[in-house]
């Protein structure tokens, strides 16, 4: 959501937003924050892997996140998130401790893990780390997943910190290029997956235009950008 007025956003708050509080945070990794979260308010939602939240995250900024992992019964929430340093945030997400109040958005079905396929290709890069985890653990029996999660040359580790099983991929001088060559080096094997494109909204444009040339329909293309160059991002 772009900037607002504060008097919007707190309109917004006051009307459509859920207050949680922060039970725990923990670093897997100095740039990769965990952030539990549980609220009454939270109990009972439709929150699937994909599913979009939006926590207040300053006077005038909600923003955008995935759950890495929901519990109905309990309206407890976890979100990983990448501290990249940059926007409003990335900054709030630094400073967030236990025992801090939170206003939730949401959530919202973004994307959806399908049981309809067998198959599961997983395409991203450091935004996206929490969302490939929940749909990971949320995948039916018999569903298999592979892919690759683009990242800064010494970011390699961040997959393993959290349990997901992907690897990571060195990030070259051209973004979506390294994941751009995986793809094309696996396709043959994985032509009748649900690719999942989620991320840097250029590089998600780039493999779906490939996909699409190869015939791929848009019912097996899941696609989602979580930032884009010169927009303000999380």
């Amino acid at each position: 959501m772009p900037e607002l007025p504060k008097v919007l956003t707190d309109i917004a708050t006051a009307l459509f937003t859920k207050p949680a509080t922060v039970t725990a945070v923990s670093y897997p990794d100095k740039y990769l924050k965990k952030i539990v979260f549980t609220g009454d308010a939270l109990k009972g939602l439709k929150c699937p892997p994909g599913a979009q939240i939006e926590p207040r995250v300053s006077d005038r900024h909600m923003r955008h996140y995935n759950p890495s992992a929901y519990d109905s019964a309990t309206g407890t929430m976890e979100m990983l998130i990448y501290l990249h340093g940059m926007g409003p945030g990335s900054a709030w997400a630094e400073k967030i401790q236990a025992g801090d109040k939170l206003n939730i958005m949401g959530p919202a079905m973004k994307i959806h893990a399908d049981e309809s396929h067998t198959k599961q290709v997983f395409l991203g890069d450091e935004t996206t780390i929490g969302t490939f985890l929940f749909l990971q653990n949320s995948l039916a029996k018999g569903q298999t997943f592979t892919g690759v999660i683009e990242a800064e040359p010494d970011l390699l580790h961040l997959n393993q910190t959290v349990n997901l099983k992907l690897p990571n991929v060195a990030r070259t001088s051209q973004r979506g290029r390294a994941l751009m060559n995986w793809l094309i080096e696996n396709y043959e094997a994985n032509q009748d997956a649900l690719f999942y494109l989620l991320g840097h909204n250029a590089s998600n444009l780039q493999l779906r235009d490939w996909l699409k040339d190869k015939g791929v329909p848009n019912s097996r293309i899941a696609m989602r950008r979580y930032w884009a160059d010169g927009m303000e991002g999380l």
